[in-house]
């Protein structure tokens, strides 16, 4: 993956409606139009609502079940910012009445609850997996009791990246770890800087970032916006050692 800067306005996305020929390929690619039919899928979604959205703010759930992953916009022949039309359908930056609630506001934050949660990780793992606790979550914050949870890791990743040696006779890579392996799946961090060691890399590894994904999910477009700045001057300053930059996971890198 290369960085180039690209200015996109909420504006720009829109106007990308036009090219829409309703072909269809996105639907056909959609993994979430083929498991449920509450999703009408990408083209009806994004471009075609997106018409009545200039006229009047609509009151929709089809928005909130896309996951964001871009599949529809990578398979679309005509250009179209299709995950980015329903991406702005959902936030709050063209709708002011759309309200985030606090507990979808608090799980948007994935790299800080891995901060809080991995000072004790034995007992936060604890809370967060006890039925008990699962319980009274689904009671009083609407947080679905059978809803899978991660486990903390505690520091396990950061310590490891620490006892990494930098050798002079190897190519240098930038590995963007993102808070899921940073917080949650060590394993997984430890098994990409080990393969690119075998390579023949040196991994430079960008802890403590958040790609913001969970925020444009929900629509908190403002905070995303905010926290996708700091994640690209970041990885720019990283550019002087190495002009590739790799990912575990595919989200984090389609939304950068």
């Amino acid at each position: 993956m290369n960085i180039d800067t690209i200015h996109l306005t909420s504006d720009d996305i829109l106007q990308t409606m036009d090219n829409c020929t309703k072909c269809g390929i996105c639907h056909s690619y959609c993994p979430v139009a083929t498991v449920t039919n509450q999703f009408p899928g990408p083209k009806y979604t994004g471009p075609q609502t997106q018409r009545f959205r200039t006229l009047e703010d609509l009151n929709e759930i089809s928005p909130e079940l896309c996951n964001g992953c871009s599949i529809c916009m990578s398979v679309c022949p005509n250009d179209v910012a299709i995950t980015d039309i329903i991406t702005l359908a959902k936030s709050n930056l063209k709708n002011k009445n759309k309200k985030i609630s606090f507990v979808q506001k608090l799980l948007n934050r994935p790299d800080a609850i891995g901060k809080l949660g991995n000072v004790f990780p034995t007992i936060s793992n604890f809370i967060l997996h006890n039925n008990f606790f699962r319980f009274l979550a689904d009671q009083f914050l609407q947080l679905d009791s059978k809803a899978p949870l991660p486990y903390f890791n505690g520091k396990k990743f950061k310590r490891f990246v620490e006892e990494i040696k930098i050798e002079p006779n190897k190519k240098n890579i930038i590995f963007f770890s993102g808070c899921a392996v940073d917080n949650y799946d060590s394993e997984v961090g430890i098994a990409v800087i080990k393969l690119m060691n075998y390579l023949g890399y040196n991994v430079i590894t960008n802890t403590d970032l958040c790609c913001s994904l969970p925020m444009l999910s929900s629509g908190e477009w403002d905070a995303a916006i905010n926290r996708s700045k700091k994640l690209i001057d970041s990885l720019s300053k990283s550019l002087h050692l190495s002009e590739n930059i790799i990912s575990a996971s595919t989200s984090c890198s389609l939304t950068i």
